[in-house]
């Protein structure tokens, strides 16, 4: 399997030790308007495979054609957040960045399944969906599984237990309007209180990280990125929280089965829940037409 990532810098190069350190690919490439910057990472990567005894061909650099025959493109190049920035606000700086990834990604990589993590989530693979030309199944966001992680890391850290003893799935968007759609803790309950405080802390779970370092976090993205990878390649009926466009190419959270074919399967909305989703949906074609009204002017 040849994986692309658009994008060395923090996320993309820890997602591509994940997948090499794995042996999810046989071929990587990583690809950035630095140059050097890409080139310099693959050289790092090329000298861990040694030392890992792992046979990889890989290589970085700038030209679009290192894409060709690639099986999955991932594209984490774009503007990252600044402390007290919103999502929402990269939108008309990303979405220039990531059409032109996408037009380019349809040229020499025409077969490829396209994982998108650059923000704001959503709306990007709405992007990269229209200047693609894709099929909605081959343009997947990253960003369910790691807002589910957030949350299930709240929760266990708040009851001091083991992560395999939490289940959480957030659902919704990546944003302000994401919201539980479900969560259990082995041998007792969250109350409704807890569970509101605990998917808040969740919600702000990106900004956290901007107040620490000052730029957004890597390694939890890099490990959903890994799990989508696996999950493409293997085709073993893995489930998955992903963004995906549906047939007005508005993106928003589904929930994935990645087999032979990949199949969406309808989650359970109490009428609660399906208020909060709708909301997240409206919020997310909002954006959309925003960004095209912005195009326009």
């Amino acid at each position: 399997m040849k994986i692309a990532m658009i994008g060395a810098g923090n996320v993309g190069a820890s997602a591509a030790f994940l997948l090499l350190s794995h042996k999810i690919a046989k071929e990587l490439v990583l690809l950035d308007i630095n140059a050097n910057l890409a080139k310099g990472k693959a050289l790092d990567l090329a000298q861990s495979a040694t030392l890992l005894d792992i046979n990889a061909k890989i290589q970085g650099g700038d030209d679009y054609k290192m894409l060709k025959n690639a099986d999955i493109c991932v594209l984490t190049a774009g503007f990252a957040r600044k402390d007290g920035q919103s999502r929402d606000e990269l939108a008309s700086k990303n979405a220039s960045i990531v059409s032109l990834w996408a037009s380019k990604i349809a040229k020499f990589a025409p077969k490829s399944v396209i994982i998108v993590v650059t923000n704001p989530l959503d709306v990007m693979v709405s992007v990269a969906l229209k200047f693609s030309g894709f099929e909605k199944e081959r343009v997947l966001g990253m960003a369910g599984e790691l807002d589910s992680a957030r949350l299930k890391y709240e929760i266990a850290t708040h009851f001091g237990l083991k992560n395999s003893d939490v289940s959480a799935q957030m659902f919704g968007e990546h944003g302000q309007n994401m919201f539980a759609l479900n969560a259990s803790v082995r041998g007792r309950k969250i109350s409704k209180n807890e569970l509101l405080h605990l998917e808040n802390q969740a919600k702000i779970g990106g900004a956290k990280f901007i107040a620490l370092l000052g730029t957004s976090a890597f390694y939890a993205p890099s490990a959903g990125i890994f799990k989508m990878c696996k999950a493409l390649k293997s085709k073993n009926g893995t489930e998955l929280i992903c963004s995906i466009g549906d047939e007005n190419g508005v993106a928003c959270a589904q929930i994935l089965k990645f087999g032979k074919k990949i199949k969406i399967i309808n989650a359970k909305l109490n009428a609660i829940k399906a208020k909060k989703y709708a909301q997240a949906y409206a919020a997310i074609k909002q954006n959309l037409l925003n960004l095209e009204n912005l195009s326009h002017k």
